[in-house]
């Protein structure tokens, strides 16, 4: 049975919780605006990278929420697939897919360099050609030109497979992540 002080209470604390929530609403909002002006700093809106970094900042802001209130059962799960969402944005931010192979191909073939040629007929206009110290000849020239177009086709492919796998991982999960 309630006692007359127990109601006052009641009372007392929830009318403290109508007005303070707003009032500590308030202050969180201040810190996550400061937080995020970090990010949003350096977006921009050309160019759809900075729609990748945002996500992962997203992302990563809510797995450590999750992970640190540990509200439900099986977050562990949501938060591996979170971790895992980020360092797949983060491959595709840094655009992390055929490295060794560039390695390998300056190796073979020396560092790739422009070179412009003025056109005779159109002022201010050039052709651009790419070349390497070590493709000397005709047929090296070819070779080194090959050899590149099928590195460029690997990170594309490479880049895709990275691309499906972030998205279905997202389209498959994102509904568990919340807290």
């Amino acid at each position: 049975m309630k006692t007359f002080l127990n109601e006052i209470y009641e009372i007392s604390t929830t009318k403290m919780h109508v007005f303070f929530f707003p009032v500590k609403k308030f202050f969180r909002w201040i810190i996550k605006s400061i937080q995020y002006s970090i990010v949003l700093w350096n977006d921009f809106d050309y160019d759809y990278m900075f729609i990748m970094k945002i996500l992962k900042y997203k992302i990563e802001r809510t797995r450590k929420c999750l992970d640190k209130n540990k509200l439900f059962v099986g977050y562990e799960e949501a938060v591996e697939k979170m971790r895992k969402a980020e360092q797949l944005l983060q491959q595709y931010i840094n655009h992390e897919f055929v490295e060794d192979l560039y390695k390998a191909h300056k190796e073979k073939w020396g560092k790739r360099k422009i070179k412009f040629e003025p056109i005779i007929d159109k002022e201010g206009s050039s052709y651009i050609t790419f070349y390497t110290e070590k493709a000397i000849t005709p047929e090296q020239i070819k070779q080194e030109r090959e050899e590149y177009h099928n590195i460029l086709r690997e990170e594309e492919k490479r880049k895709n497979e990275v691309k499906d796998e972030l998205f279905n991982l997202i389209r498959d999960n994102i509904e568990s992540w919340w807290d």
